[in-house]
């Protein structure tokens, strides 16, 4: 599955807007995601990936 997102942060009370996109796998129970988040400089997580891996049963 493909994913994608935007978070609208108020300025006002400092917080700050940014897009995501991603990408799920589910293979036999063994599920796989992956993101990109995409912001500002001012963000501390500015263009950081995630990934994550799980098992469903």
């Amino acid at each position: 599955m493909l994913r994608g997102g935007y978070h609208y942060g108020d300025k006002k009370k400092g917080d700050t807007s940014y897009a995501t996109a991603g990408i799920g796998l589910q293979y036999y129970g063994i599920q796989a995601d992956f993101s990109w988040l995409f912001a500002d400089e001012e963000t501390p997580l500015r263009n950081s990936l995630h990934f994550s891996l799980g098992y469903s049963f």
